[in-house]
Parts: C-alpha cells; sequence; structure tokens
C-alpha cells in the first residue's frame, strides 16, 4: 500500500480505503445518481425536490460546465502535461528515493494510477469534441461529464498528495544524509589535522635527531686526534 509506505502511519485501513476505493466509490456515486435521477423523473413522480435536483443538475450544473469547456480543456491538458512528464522522470529515480522503497506490486499500483489519471484527462478532451452532439440529451452529457470531472480531480488530488509525501520524506531524508555527511567531513578535517600535527611532530623529531647526530659527529671529529 504506497501511502502505508510512504507515510509510515498506523492508520492502515483508511489508506488503503482512501488509495484504492474512494475515488472509484465516489465516481460510481455521481454516475449512479444521475442515472437513477433520470429513471426517476422519466417515470412522471411529480416529485417537487427530484425535479428541482433534476433541473439543477440538467440546468444549471451541465450548461456551466459547457460554458468553462475551455477551461476544463485547459486544466485537462495540464494534468496530461503533468503525467507525461512524471513519466519520464520515473525514468531516472535514484535509488536514494522513497520510490525505489516500493516493491514490483506498489510501484506498479503507482503507474496504474498515473496511467487512469492521463487516460483520463484525454478522455475529457476527446469528449469535449464530440459534446456538440449532445446539445438535445443533456442528461447523457452530465451522465459522462460530471463522473468523468470527479475522476480528474480526485486522481490529481491523490497524485498531489503522493507525490507531496514522497517529496517530505525524500527531503527529511536530504536533510538527515546532509547532517551526517557535514559529521563525517568534520570527522575526517579533524582526523586529517591530527595527522598533519603528528606528522609535523615526527618530521620535527627527526630533524632533531639529525642536528644532533651532526652535532655529535662534529664534536668528535674536532676531538679526534688523528683528524688534527
Amino acid at each position: 500500500m504506497l501511502l502505508k509506505i510512504i507515510s509510515n502511519s498506523k492508520y492502515d485501513s483508511l489508506f488503503e480505503f482512501l488509495e484504492k476505493r474512494f475515488i472509484m466509490v465516489i465516481t460510481s456515486i455521481a454516475f449512479l445518481f444521475i442515472l437513477i435521477l433520470n429513471f426517476t423523473v422519466d417515470l412522471n413522480l411529480n416529485i417537487n425536490w427530484i425535479n428541482k435536483l433534476n433541473y439543477f443538475v440538467q440546468g444549471e450544473l451541465t450548461n456551466e460546465l459547457k460554458s468553462r469547456d475551455g477551461t476544463l480543456i485547459s486544466i485537462s491538458s495540464i494534468f496530461i502535461g503533468v503525467y507525461f512528464t512524471t513519466f519520464t522522470l520515473m525514468t531516472t529515480i535514484s535509488y536514494k528515493s522513497t520510490f525505489s522503497e516500493l516493491n514490483k506490486i506498489q510501484f506498479s499500483n503507482l503507474i496504474n494510477y498515473i496511467r487512469n489519471a492521463f487516460l483520463a484527462s484525454f478522455g475529457y478532451i476527446l469528449f469535449s469534441l464530440i459534446s456538440p452532439l449532445l446539445n438535445n440529451e443533456e442528461w447523457l452529457f452530465s451522465l459522462i461529464v460530471v463522473p468523468l470531472l470527479s475522476y480528474i480531480l480526485l486522481s490529481a488530488l491523490r497524485f498531489g498528495w503522493l507525490i507531496y509525501l514522497i517529496l517530505i520524506r525524500d527531503l527529511q531524508a536530504f536533510i538527515d544524509g546532509k547532517t551526517v555527511n557535514e559529521s563525517k567531513e568534520q570527522r575526517l578535517e579533524n582526523l586529517i589535522f591530527s595527522l598533519e600535527q603528528y606528522l609535523k611532530k615526527i618530521e620535527h623529531e627527526e630533524n632533531l635527531k639529525s642536528q644532533r647526530e651532526t652535532d655529535e659527529l662534529i664534536k668528535n671529529r674536532k676531538n679526534d686526534p688523528t683528524t688534527k
């Protein structure tokens, strides 16, 4: 489970739900809600709050989404660029990164999350090209767009949260590693300094010894009668 590995939290069941099921649950609820709402209206039950809710979904909400189609396409394009860039960067993952701690199944799940989010964003752009054909099918437009946008935005939220947790953990590892490296560098500098002092001491003692030997040799030669 990715969130468990990244956040190292004890709330395993909650993270598993948020990671694997939350998006599909919300998307499915949105899809079934619009489908059931339209079916209920077709039954002509004349329930006031259902009619108002249907008018909001197929009227105001649908018109608002259509009026902001250009903005939504731009957002989808940005997500496509982000996911494509992520695919590219994941080919250069460092062994020191949190990514390297994921096993094969976890890494495959992460790739699937990014792939599905990429396809959903790309799918919205394709749907926007044919959406003008659904001008007289407001319920079908809302049935497709609302769940699709829910999936796109929630997938982006999950992806952003995962990347945030990874960056926070990698940053903490970098800071800890930097502290350790600075400590090692300081110890190395101290060791080199001590070694230099020791070598200087040895060199000084050798010079003194050599000087004493030279002085002794000169003294002996002066005292040697055969040298006179």
